[in-house]
């Protein structure tokens, strides 16, 4: 029987899988005004949510040994299979967006008639924006299969790790709550001879560079018409 051949190279080794991108960032608060519903303010004006993020990719299968060949009547080595590559992770779920801020309004009139004369209308500062939070980080890739290794055989080696998910973007930031003497939906109150007190709009809240609109500051402001008829 002929001598051994010298025994083929080991499989290449492999790298790592790639990790998933980042999700999409929630936009942020576009109003400085929510919502009048069932005669109560609501303070919709709060940003979106972020977007998951990517999955990772899988890792590729480790490559092979390599086979020997041999001389008439001798031995011959085959080589061992590489390993399977890990499983992507799954991506982290996006950042929870922020609230819009509370209102101050001295008075909220819905789908009636008022009339004033010789009032004072008074309001505070409005609430501002709220802050939202930052995604949730994809999950780790899985481990990979180890290479063949048989008897008298050449040994492959492992496949790639697969890549984590990729992390979830943050949430849009909350719009800041108006700060607004009288609300109104359906006809305009009539107004005579008062006095407005308005204090301060809330601030839009800022978040990874992005940020809410600002409250609105108006002495009227109906809520049923397109950036409330001003």
């Amino acid at each position: 029987m002929g001598a051994l051949l010298q025994a083929g190279s080991f499989g290449i080794p492999a790298g790592q899988g790639e990790k998933g991108s980042t999700g999409a960032a929630g936009k942020p608060a576009s109003s400085g005004f929510g919502s009048v519903i069932n005669g109560s303010y609501v303070g919709t004006n709060g940003g979106s949510q972020g977007e998951y993020g990517s999955p990772g990719n899988s890792g590729k299968g480790g490559k092979g040994g390599d086979s020997n060949g041999a001389p008439s009547g001798g031995p011959f080595i085959v080589g061992s299979g590489g390993g399977q590559g890990g499983y992507p992770g799954c991506p982290g779920r996006g950042g929870e967006p922020g609230g819009g801020g509370g209102a101050s309004i001295g008075l909220l009139v819905a789908g009636t008639v008022v009339d004033l004369d010789g009032c004072t209308i008074t309001t505070g500062k409005g609430g501002n924006g709220g802050v939202p939070s930052e995604g949730v980080a994809g999950q780790p890739g899985g481990a990979p299969g180890k290479g063949g290794a048989g008897a008298n055989t050449n040994p492959g080696y492992p496949g790639q790790t697969g890549g984590a998910g990729g992390t979830g973007g943050p949430g849009g930031p909350g719009g800041g709550g108006p700060s607004i003497g009288i609300v109104y939906t359906g006809s305009r109150p009539s107004v005579v001879a008062s006095t407005y007190v308005l204090g301060a709009p809330g601030a839009g809240e800022t978040f990874f560079a992005t940020k809410g609109a600002d409250g609105v500051s108006a002495e009227m402001y109906a809520a049923d018409l397109p950036d409330g008829g001003l």
